[in-house]
């Protein structure tokens, strides 16, 4: 994961505030918080920043240091809500206890304390991990040299939807309700379209240099989704 500018001069203290400017001119607030409102209040760390191009890669970057219990977040020229909302959603996951939200810039007195937001946000965002966790022995991927040893063209579709099933390193599991497979991503489980599976099965083909039938590639994620483990039920031991 990418990190934000100036994140990596931020102080090792935990308990040492994050300033962080987001919007189109965050990259101008910045430079003047550094060069005269900081060096005023005696701060001469260097502000995280969050302008366009970073705020359009926001869910791939890393915005304060894990840990860290404070945040002050200014509002730099325009910011869509929901980008406010999200960077909200990353300070929660990150384990900030605390934040001050200046919607209307740093020389504003008004001011949004994000404290029970961000206990709610954690809170909510637990239940979501705990709902979607399985409580089975995830399948072993399947090693390369085993998947290589056959040529995909000369494979069953169980065989097919192994490969595919450890493309995603095994990390896939099926709602029984919506019959939508889901991919866990490190943090939470994420839905997987069945078009974004057959997508994957096809490219896999095509990094093999192997020629492949529409029928090949749906029958292979269709075998897939039937050995794949249902979110939330424990299996019989």
């Amino acid at each position: 994961m990418k990190k934000a500018p100036n994140l990596k001069h931020q102080p090792r203290d935990k308990m040492t505030e994050v300033i962080i400017f987001a919007g189109s001119d965050a990259w101008a607030h910045a430079k003047q918080w550094q060069e005269q409102d900081g060096r005023l209040a005696g701060d001469n760390v260097p502000p995280v920043w969050l302008g366009e191009q970073q705020l359009a890669e926001l869910d791939n970057l890393q915005i304060v240091p894990d840990g860290r219990y404070r945040v002050r977040l200014y509002q730099a020229g325009l910011l869509r809500p929901g980008l406010v909302n999200t960077i909200g959603q990353k300070l929660a996951v990150a384990g900030v206890r605390d934040a001050d939200y200046y919607p209307e810039g740093m020389h504003s007195q008004k001011r949004e304390n994000w404290r029970e937001y961000l206990e709610r946000e954690r809170a909510e965002q637990a239940e979501k991990k705990k709902v979607v966790e399985l409580p089975v022995k995830k399948k072993e991927r399947v090693k390369d040299d085993n998947a290589s040893s056959l040529a995909l063209n000369q494979m069953g579709a169980s065989q097919r939807g192994e490969v595919l099933l450890a493309h995603y390193g095994g990390e896939l599991a099926i709602h029984a309700d919506s019959d939508t497979v889901h991919h866990y991503n490190g943090v939470v489980w994420e839905p997987v379209q069945d078009k974004e599976l057959q997508r994957a099965m096809a490219q896999i083909f095509i990094d093999a240099e192997i020629s492949y039938s529409q029928n090949a590639i749906k029958s292979a994620v269709d075998t897939m989704k039937l050995s794949l483990p249902v979110m939330g039920i424990q299996p019989v031991t």
